[in-house]
């Protein structure tokens, strides 16, 4: 279980590990799943990844600001390595790879600046080695270009002219070369070379309500979209093309939607509801 605050948790999913960021107390915690992907092995928790005001001695160093968002970020492009990107919103950035570790055998984090992009960032994405960064004030995405494993040249903005917004603000986004982003009021846009494409919802029973999370395998064949609603307390899955697919419940269990990862090749759904970690089979 996790204690949530106002602003809801953020989860992101690699192989046997899950990371966890609460943006109300400003942490991030490494969990690792057994084999079976069951349960947490709770002798491997790390509830101490990093935290605000935590001294990062690596890469240019500093301390440790409001935690904004997290992903996962691929070598690819000009970047050199894989692993965890943490944004803070001040403007800098954590990066952990989970192969490194301290002389002490602590987890080995670097931290770097950024150029000052979003006013308030909502969302963190990365593709093809770029960091994203979704601007809840007015819809915009900037994107920062790597060199190495960092970002230190200024980010340019994905849409070039107007933003195309919807009538409330972006709640979360999810990039497969295309970019996917979910509104407050259930509305789902799709982007690509930041011009607006055809895609809509289709066959989803009831209306939408309070829309918090949006999530896709981007490594996976089906390329489905999942949506949590959290006010029908309900979880969306629909095909690349918007149209329904199914829908999951899970009695009491999704009262408080908070965010959701998918991994296919595993076939397991990760949830996070009041502050409770939930896995469950795809099918």
């Amino acid at each position: 279980d996790f204690q949530s605050g106002e602003r809801p948790l953020q989860l992101i999913a690699h192989g046997q590990m899950l990371f966890v960021l609460d943006g109300q107390s400003h942490w991030v915690a490494r969990l690792e799943l057994d084999p079976a992907g069951h349960s947490v092995i709770t002798s491997t928790m790390e509830l101490a990844l990093i935290n605000k005001g935590k001294t990062v001695v690596g890469g240019d160093g500093g301390t440790v600001g409001n935690l904004a968002g997290l992903t996962w970020v691929e070598a690819a492009g000009n970047r050199r390595s894989s692993g965890l990107v943490i944004v803070e919103q001040e403007g800098a950035f954590s990066f952990y790879d989970p192969a490194w570790e301290s002389e002490s055998g602590a987890p080995y984090l670097t931290r770097s600046l950024l150029v000052r992009g979003p006013e308030m960032i909502q969302s963190v994405g990365s593709y093809d080695g770029r960091l994203y960064l979704l601007d809840r004030a007015d819809g915009q995405i900037w994107r920062y270009h790597p060199q190495g494993d960092k970002y230190p040249d200024a980010p340019d903005t994905y849409f070039a002219a107007t933003t195309p917004m919807s009538t409330t603000p972006p709640m979360d986004m999810v990039i497969d070369g295309n970019i996917y982003v979910l509104y407050e009021n259930g509305q789902v846009n799709r982007y690509l070379g930041g011009e607006l494409q055809p895609f809509e919802l289709t066959g989803v029973t009831g209306s939408l309500t309070d829309t918090v999370a949006l999530t896709m395998d981007t490594s996976g064949q089906t390329r489905n979209l999942y949506i949590a609603d959290r006010g029908n307390q309900r979880i969306i899955v629909v095909r690349s093309d918007g149209s329904f697919e199914t829908q999951l419940r899970a009695d009491g269990l999704f009262l408080y939607l908070q965010d959701l990862v998918v991994d296919e090749r595993a076939n397991r759904l990760y949830v996070l509801s009041a502050g409770k970690l939930l896995v469950a089979p795809l099918f």
